[in-house]
């Protein structure tokens, strides 16, 4: 991101970070909706797990929306920033499917292969509007870390 106005890398930081907020929250339902099969339907843990449900998904909602409303700001204040961060995706997911390349039908590898191929189809939809962001499956498609930092920088 060398030779970019700031205010430009602020951006792609901006929407990168409440997408990583996303991440992090999605986990967490992820993890809440396990107790929720397999964990006890009543007492003090069933009491805390519905209190914290309850704040993540509230979390989760509100987040949407924040980078929604980024996203859409973004398109009016600096295009390219929202064009920069779905192909910086695209990228990641590039390199996330050579991984899996010459993987065997109905392997994990496949399957986070078509995930992630799906995903880079939905970041194509973001860069031209007609979506805002990716709901992203961190279950399937592990992206490279360092690759992201690239990107990103190290607070995104």
């Amino acid at each position: 991101m060398v030779d970019e106005p700031p205010s430009a890398s602020a951006n792609l930081r901006a929407l990168e970070t409440l997408l990583g907020r996303l991440r992090v929250l999605l986990s967490e339902l992820l993890t809440l909706d396990g107790f929720d099969r397999w964990g006890p339907k009543s007492g003090p843990e069933y009491e805390q797990f519905v209190v914290d449900d309850a704040r993540a998904q509230s979390a989760h909602k509100a987040t949407e929306a924040e980078l929604a409303a980024l996203v859409m700001r973004l398109r009016f204040e600096d295009p390219e920033a929202v064009v920069r961060w779905a192909d910086a995706h695209a990228t990641l997911l590039r390199a996330f499917i050579a991984t899996c390349a010459g993987a065997t039908e109905a392997t994990n590898a496949s399957t986070a292969a078509f995930v992630a191929e799906e995903e880079m189809r939905a970041w194509a939809a973001v860069r031209t509007g007609a979506q805002p962001f990716v709901r992203e499956n961190t279950y399937y498609v592990h992206v490279d870390a360092e690759l992201h930092r690239a990107l990103f920088g190290d607070g995104a």
